[in-house]
């Protein structure tokens, strides 16, 4: 998933950084990290949570977003071991 926000961000986060620094000259500016990253969570009812932060251009954001997911899925697709599960509910009605 690093891999893919990566090839995404990279230009974008280069822009963003040199725009930070020259931006720091006059206003306290305090990003220590503008690369994208992966979080993990594991829940024990829903699995285990990717979450991905990272910097984009507002205006190009949904159509980025749209890329990224294409490319997350296309990567799950090649795992065989990986399997995607959601929640499932039952309603039993008594008559």
């Amino acid at each position: 998933l690093e891999n893919i926000a990566q090839d995404h961000f990279n230009d974008f986060v280069k822009d963003a950084d040199k725009q930070i620094q020259k931006a720091s000259n006059t206003y306290p500016i305090g990003f220590n990290y503008l690369t994208p990253i992966v979080y993990l969570d594991v829940d024990n009812e829903k699995g285990i949570k990717l979450s991905l932060r990272h910097l984009i251009n507002p205006k190009a954001r949904r159509s980025i977003t749209m890329l990224i997911w294409e490319d997350i899925l296309d990567e799950f697709q090649n795992e065989k071991e990986i399997t995607f599960t959601f929640p499932t509910y039952r309603i039993k009605s008594e008559k």
